[in-house]
């Protein structure tokens, strides 16, 4: 990760962020974003990638999915 930040120095492309973030900071910025700009449609996606984050855990860590 370390030769990623350095090869940038502060220019990052987005797939940078993606590739640096876990997926549940991916949700949580994405839920800030959608209150930050009110945006409904955002709210209702934030949900469905909230839905997604909990059965990828349950999967990653043998969990129940409920």
């Amino acid at each position: 990760m370390r030769d990623i930040i350095e090869k940038y120095e502060g220019n990052y492309p987005v797939w940078v962020f993606i590739e640096i973030v876990s997926f549940g900071e991916l949700v949580g910025f994405y839920h800030y974003c959608a209150k930050r700009y009110s945006d409904k449609e955002m709210i209702d996606d934030y949900y469905r990638l909230l839905t997604c984050k909990k059965n990828r855990n349950g999967a990653a860590h043998s969990n129940c999915i409920e």
